[in-house]
């Protein structure tokens, strides 16, 4: 049986360690092995390792730098980890295998819109709305980049169909949220006097 069969059976009873034990002692023998290089790195994923996951994506990359699994994973790894700019180059690459993959595009563009790209994540998010237009989320985070753009009445109609596909707290709170922009409340104006100091609506 293989190094890489055998860690799926430890990984599936929860045995990481063992798992990973095996993996290590597989690239020991085989140490350009692009399976057991990517099966230890998710391992390392699974088990909260993100650094030594990324260690691993990255000898993938070493071995074949057009490996989408080790692209998508290192890219995933370093947006979760603050390092936008890298991430969203491993992303960019990883497009470049896979263009049309779900997943990675919303990742994509959620690490534009958290990068200040919003301009450009919106421009992603409304492809993929014509690609999938029944996903929900796409359609709220849509909704959501359009309200940091400003954009409140597209955000509006774009979390009106977020929530028409699949009403969620969430989802309407940020319809809400939303609205309350579109139409604000009038703010109370402070009236000064040299007797008293009264807060006054209008």
């Amino acid at each position: 049986m293989s190094y890489v069969n055998l860690a799926l059976m430890q990984a599936k009873m929860g045995k990481f360690e063992e798992a990973i034990r095996i993996l290590q002692q597989g690239t020991e023998k085989i140490p350009k092995s692009e399976m057991l290089l990517t099966r230890l790195g998710h391992t390392y994923l699974v088990t909260g390792r993100l650094k030594k996951a990324l260690e691993a994506m990255r000898a993938v990359l070493e071995v074949n730098p057009h490996s989408f699994d080790a692209l998508l994973s290192s890219g995933w790894t370093l947006n979760f980890m603050g390092q936008k700019e890298e991430a969203r180059g491993y992303f960019e690459k990883a497009l470049a295998v896979e263009p049309e993959n779900k997943f990675l595009r919303k990742n994509y563009a959620m690490n534009l819109a958290t990068s200040g790209k919003i301009k450009e994540a919106i421009d992603v998010f409304i492809i993929l709305t014509s690609d999938y237009p029944d996903d929900y989320e796409i359609w709220q985070d849509l909704g959501i980049a359009y309200g940091y753009a400003g954009k409140i009445s597209d955000s509006i109609d774009s979390l009106k169909k977020a929530v028409s596909l699949h009403p969620t707290p969430m989802g309407y709170y940020n319809l809400a949220v939303a609205v309350m922009r579109q139409f604000p409340e009038p703010r109370p104006k402070k009236a000064h006097s040299p007797f008293l100091s009264v807060v006054v609506s209008f």
